[in-house]
């Protein structure tokens, strides 16, 4: 009876990875063959945008204001004296909880100082050992592991060196990596400091760097954002003398309105017959820099229906190979793992049978059955139908309100664009060193068949579980080695006694992967992809500024 319920438990995560893979590759099906349909029955044409579209409804500045009167939303508009008054009033009320909130909000202002301080210190640390420090020729003897319930079991190395005094010296570096970064007897250059030879450092630039740099990379981020905020804030003047707090309330509310747009290109161009049309471009979105009236652009569009029109790119086909790659893995995975037993029987028995009692009132005999008209109708009605109406589909802008917006939306836009690189560049970072330690790997990695002999379990910031499988094998010295693979899942991929092809180091054998085949190489080259996409969109933001 317990391995009928364990089997169909089995089942039940086999059969939800097997739903959660074909609704990625539908996904993913879905974009490419779009992108495939335009590419092989649409006509390209010469086009000039000649109107941009806003979505909703225009307002005069008497509408902004009346709704401005209204709005709680824009305390973050106040001048410092008006914020000075109000913390004045509420200190006198309850003076404890102020400077409670106070402090807090201190703590948030600094902590993006204090990220770049901590990164600065690192990288001064590295740098100034290596700059004044000894060198010496240093053995790694040991690893010191520790654990962690978030980040999983660490690797500190062990060095041995001899001092300036002449001194043998056992000391644990201070970084530890997910993985053995070295093995044992391997000998490296260390510099350390003759005043304090405790204090050393690896000769390896981004075994410690890499830190210091996303430390300084990310807290330089939120420090330009905090002064892009003050500088427009105190930047924001109109021509004749300082502009009033309600001006300034209602700017910020029309800022955080055009922020929420969308806007849609409208595109003129003459058919293959000479007829000059013009139509809406195939999508909108809230970056209003690549429409602006003028710029002439090859388009395609449907020569059965000329109102379809849209900018040829790839982003369907990138979006369509990054739902169809994590896909096609969890297919294999599922597949895997599917096995036809009672459990499994009885598991799609039972849910064909609750299927089968949820419709068992919804099914009607045809002659009660709606027809398509009625249910288009009824479609409509809940709105799964988008009826387009002119007012709906929005307004024309005239050039006075696209210069406007454009005004805002650059300032917003110089915000985003370090964002966006500090991103794409950590990812393409992390992408780089990933693809590296498995070509590493991979090129004298050794096979060995193990077995999974345990699941750890890990809480993770939802409040869930991840499940991470442990393997044993046996190396062809003898030598019998047992890891916990870094792939997680839940629910878990494996169970105990599952049986799997291993990847180790013959040099380190607790360097060790579950071998998946090209499934290997899919972190690497996702955020490698994911990187390049963010420096792309950013330099494309930052174009669109210039």
């Amino acid at each position: 009876m317990f391995d009928l319920i364990f089997d169909a438990f089995t089942a039940f995560n086999a059969l939800g990875f097997l739903f959660g893979a074909l609704v990625m590759l539908l996904v993913a099906t879905g974009l490419i063959g779009y992108w495939v349909y335009w590419r092989l029955k649409s006509i390209r044409v010469k086009a000039r945008i000649v109107a941009v579209r806003s979505t909703g409804t225009r307002r005069t500045d008497e509408e902004w204001q009346k709704q401005y009167e209204g709005s709680a939303a824009l305390d973050d508009s106040q001048n410092f004296e008006e914020i000075k008054e109000e913390f004045n009033l509420d200190f006198k009320k309850k003076p404890i909880r102020t400077i409670f909130g106070g402090f807090i909000v201190m703590l948030f202002v600094l902590m993006p100082f204090a990220f770049f301080g901590v990164g600065a210190w690192f990288a001064y640390d590295f740098l100034n050992i290596k700059a004044t420090g000894q060198q010496t020729e240093a053995t790694i003897i040991d690893f010191k592991e520790s654990y962690d319930s978030e980040t999983g079991t660490s690797y500190y190395p062990i060095v041995e060196f001899r001092d300036n005094r002449g001194n043998i010296r056992q000391v644990k570096d201070r970084l530890g990596t997910g993985s053995p970064s070295y093995s044992v007897g391997e000998k490296l250059t260390v510099y350390f400091d003759p005043t304090n030879p405790e204090r050393f450092v690896i000769d390896s630039f981004w075994r410690y760097m890499i830190f210091a740099l996303i430390f300084m990379g990310i807290a330089s981020v939120f420090i330009i954002v905090m002064f892009g905020a003050l500088f427009a804030q105190l930047g924001d003047k109109e021509t004749k003398g300082k502009p009033s707090a309600e001006r300034k309330k209602l700017v910020a509310l029309k800022r955080q309105h055009y922020a929420n747009q969308q806007y849609i290109p409208v595109y003129e161009f003459a058919t293959p017959d000479g007829e000059i049309v013009q139509v809406d471009g195939d999508g909108s979105n809230n970056w209003l820099a690549d429409k602006l009236p003028g710029k002439e652009l090859t388009i395609m569009f449907m020569p059965h229906k000329p109102d379809k029109a849209r900018k040829p790119g790839k982003m369907l086909l990138i979006f369509g190979l990054i739902f169809l790659a994590p896909g096609l893995f969890i297919l294999d995975m599922s597949l895997s793992q599917l096995a036809f037993n009672p459990g499994t029987f009885l598991l799609i028995l039972a849910g064909l049978g609750y299927v089968a009692f949820k419709l068992s009132d919804k099914i009607k005999p045809r002659s009660e059955w709606p027809s398509f008209d009625e249910i288009k109708k009824e479609f409509k009605s809940k709105g799964f139908i988008k009826v387009e109406t002119e007012n709906k589909r929005g307004y024309i802008m005239t050039p006075a309100e696209i210069r406007e917006r454009v005004r805002i939306l650059d300032r917003n836009a110089l915000f985003a664009v370090p964002v966006m690189l500090i991103i794409g560049i950590a990812m393409m970072f992390g992408g780089a060193y990933l693809f590296k330690d498995m070509n590493d790997l991979s090129g004298k990695a050794m096979i060995a068949q193990g077995k999974i002999v345990d699941v750890n379990s890990r809480s993770n910031s939802d409040g869930g579980y991840t499940y991470y499988p442990v393997v044993g094998f046996k190396t062809l010295k003898g030598e019998n080695i047992r890891f916990e693979d870094n792939v997680g899942s839940n629910p878990p991929m494996n169970r105990r006694g599952d049986k799997v092809m291993v990847l180790y180091d013959p040099a380190r054998p607790q360097k060790a992967i579950i071998d998946r085949g090209w499934y290997n190489w899919l972190p690497s080259i996702g955020l490698l992809a994911i990187g390049v996409l963010c420096l792309i969109y950013s330099f494309k933001m930052l174009t669109g500024v210039i």
